[in-house]
């Protein structure tokens, strides 16, 4: 019996407080048959996993020449529940970066987009599409299809900004400039089938997303339906647009309102696992810089530098684990979680990265150094709120200006 079921309304057929009890078989096809029977209703009522994940509507829009080094379908991840079942909550690791994209281009904040991670690849627009890049500056350009390959009609893409690409354009990342991880928004959204109330891509999974993986070479991206809006506003690009060029854009530029000092300095609260660390493991956490090390994902980032021991050498219970906590192994360097990490973890926690400062997290590049400050609880709201504020305000501004 599948025990993890995602393309299903049930996905979890057995959960805590069921009873169950083990029949003896005597062969694999006495147990497929138990399998065929057992699951049949199911299956009937719920479809399986290929039935369920229907092609979408629509044209595609973008095809995959060249994928980079990860890029995948993200949106702000699954808040309905499922990590008491083991699914990590996901999404993108910089969602402030989605959700401005998303507003540049018309969408609700929680539209799916694609997450491109250092090198972003090469993509060809197959018609007319309004898109906004965020986040990480990965050095991207545009160029027409009857002119690929030559580096003089390359033109660089602006950032922050609403551009209409235009059919046949070809998008290339040269590679980060800055930061780690650019965000891609198109008006009405990647269309790729939800799944266990996301379309985010959970890489470990193998969930949501295009068949829960990174995208391939040869892979063809759909949209949703823009909004009324974004309509408007690429009827009015198209128009202002000259007949031969590959993208054309509004000529003012929306600040994300947040970047990565250098060098970076994470705000930090104390974890539930600070009394457990020797007095000079907690100066030293603080007094010291780490490097962020390449086998870094969106799991976590593995930092190395001072050694932090424990003075409580005790086994202690899994526990409940969240982005931004920062676990100490046995090896004393501590894993600072992000992201797409599971839901628990049994390594002591000595601290916290504060909320606000998760976006900053995510630019994170293998070798960048950081530091880290200790804050109070009422600081860490306080920012945070400053940051939402901010984002409302520039979200406001976005519908002003352009859609509205």
């Amino acid at each position: 019996m599948r025990l993890f079921r995602p393309e299903s309304d049930e996905p979890f057929p057995i959960r805590p407080g069921d009873a169950v009890r083990f029949v003896p078989v005597e062969s694999e096809s006495e147990v497929a048959w138990l399998d065929s029977n057992r699951n049949s209703d199911s299956d009937s009522k719920h479809g399986d996993r290929k039935a369920r994940q229907r092609e979408p509507e629509g044209e595609p829009s973008l095809a995959v020449l060249r994928p980079g080094l990860q890029t995948t379908v993200q949106d702000l991840g699954r808040s309905e529940g499922w990590q008491a079942f083991g699914v990590s909550a996901g999404g993108a690791m910089d969602a402030d970066s989605l959700r401005v994209a998303n507003r540049l281009v018309g969408n609700e904040d929680g539209a799916a987009g694609l997450e491109l991670t250092l090198s972003g690849g090469e993509y060809q627009v197959l018609q007319d599409t309004l898109i906004a890049l965020t986040g990480a500056d990965l050095g991207a350009t545009v160029e027409s299809e009857g002119r690929v390959g030559s580096e003089s009609e390359a033109e660089s893409l602006p950032l922050n900004r609403p551009v209409l690409l235009r059919q046949g354009s070809i998008v290339r990342f040269r590679g980060a400039a800055s930061g780690c991880r650019a965000y891609l928004a198109a008006a009405g959204g990647i269309a790729v089938e939800p799944m266990l109330g996301s379309r985010s891509t959970d890489l470990r999974a193998g969930i949501g997303g295009v068949e829960g993986r990174a995208l391939r070479t040869g892979d063809l991206l759909r949209l949703g339906k823009p909004s009324k809006a974004a309509e408007v506003l690429i009827g009015k690009l198209r128009k202002d647009a000259s007949p031969e060029a590959a993208w054309h854009s509004v000529n003012e530029q929306a600040s994300p309102g947040h970047s990565s000092p250098k060098p970076t300095v994470l705000r930090v609260l104390e974890g539930s696992g600070w009394h457990r660390f020797s007095e000079e493991a907690r100066r030293a956490f603080f007094e010291s810089e780490y490097k962020v090390g390449t086998e870094s994902d969106r799991m976590g980032l593995r930092l190395s530098g001072a050694e932090l021991t424990v003075s409580r050498k005790e086994e202690i219970l899994s526990h409940g684990v969240c982005a931004g906590a920062i676990q100490v192994p046995a090896s004393g360097q501590p894993i600072l979680l992000a992201q797409g990490c599971q839901p628990t973890g049994g390594y002591p926690i000595i601290a916290h990265v504060a909320a606000a400062d998760l976006g900053i997290v995510a630019q994170l590049r293998p070798g960048d150094v950081v530091s880290f400050e200790a804050v109070g609880l009422g600081e860490a709201l306080s920012v945070y709120r400053e940051k939402e504020e901010r984002l409302s305000r520039l979200a406001a501004g976005i519908k002003l200006k352009w859609f509205s």
